[in-house]
């Protein structure tokens, strides 16, 4: 998948196929980091909706749903769900974008979201740290509290724990047991390179890739 000025780009692997999705005036120049299904291209647009368009019929728009100012670009689909994240955590369903279930965070905003199995991780700014909720119900599981962390990056989300970049990238990234919510452990280099933010990259199996700058690393977590 690529944007332009006005196009989204994507290619059919299988049958070498090309498919142009055309976004609205108001979209161009925003990131999109969308979220893309056999069916659906989910994305934040630049109005500050929850956007889903088609992936079969041309980039036909499906729904919209009005979130405000505080919208924040990375969205998460699990199922049949869609979940966005500013004042409050909103679940809508994929298909008609009817609202499902909203938690208004208690103070300050949730900032960025994971989500994986029957759980939503998000983190937010006061207090700081990540909150887990069940993808179903809405109903929180636990809070972590954490040191400041870098609340642009996405929550990694692996087998056993989620990970959590820090606001100080000399500070590293942080581990967080995904049925207890405890704090595992810290892990840094201890290197400060300015804008360069650690990336993370983890699957079901246990596998953690870490990429900082000029270095990447691999950790074992099980």
């Amino acid at each position: 998948m690529a944007t332009s000025t006005d196009s989204v780009f994507s290619v059919d692997i299988e049958a070498r196929q090309a498919l142009v999705i055309p976004i609205d005036p108001q979209d161009v120049g925003i990131a999109l980091q969308p979220v893309i299904t056999d069916e659906y291209f989910v994305y934040a647009d630049g109005l500050r909706n929850v956007a889903v368009r088609g992936t079969r019929d041309g980039g036909s728009l499906r729904w919209r749903h009005q979130v405000g100012y505080d919208l924040r670009p990375g969205l998460a689909v699990l199922g049949q769900t869609v979940f966005a994240i500013g004042s409050e955590l909103i679940a809508l369903e994929l298909a008609t974008g009817r609202l499902r279930w909203n938690a208004k965070a208690e103070r300050g905003t949730y900032a960025s979201l994971g989500a994986v199995g029957n759980t939503v991780y998000v983190t937010s700014t006061d207090p700081c740290g990540v909150h887990a909720f069940d993808a179903a119900s809405g109903s929180r599981r636990w809070f972590c509290e954490t040191p400041r962390l870098d609340m642009d990056s996405p929550v990694a989300v692996g087998a056993h724990a989620v990970y959590v970049t820090a606001f100080e990238n000399k500070h590293g990234f942080y581990a967080i047991d995904t049925a207890s919510g405890r704090l595992l452990w810290n892990f840094t280099d201890g290197r400060e390179t300015g804008v360069n933010r650690w990336q993370l990259s983890c699957d079901g199996a246990g596998h953690l890739v870490a990429q900082h700058f000029d270095r990447v690393y691999g950790l074992p977590v099980t």
